[in-house]
């Protein structure tokens, strides 16, 4: 790789989350799904390049949504991903930039 793609500041950020979901109205709100406990876990990734001329970020993350309970139609289980991207370059008058995402 030339200088130019390697030179600026990098950093790379990673992030879990757990959630837990309870649903206490079961009863008294029509609810679809009908689910009384619901979990989400969701690891993600960020990379940054940032120069004097020009950024690129890749994002990315893994998710995984679950439900549970008592109730007769519980939804299935789900994967739930997603990434993300990002490239900007800087002239003197104008910026440009692209960008693509994938969400599931």
């Amino acid at each position: 790789m030339c200088g130019p793609v390697i030179a600026g500041d990098w950093s790379i950020k990673t992030n879990l989350s757990e959630t837990l979901s309870i649903n206490d109205n079961n009863g008294l709100v029509e609810d679809p799904d009908g689910f009384l406990f619901g979990a989400n876990s969701k690891l993600t990734l960020d990379i940054l390049r940032q120069s004097r001329i020009d950024e690129f970020l890749l994002s990315g993350s893994l998710g995984y949504q679950t439900y549970f309970g008592d109730a007769a139609d519980i939804p299935s289980d789900r994967l739930l991903p997603s990434l993300r991207t990002s490239y900007l370059r800087r002239s003197k008058t104008t910026d440009v930039s692209f960008g693509g995402s994938y969400l599931l």
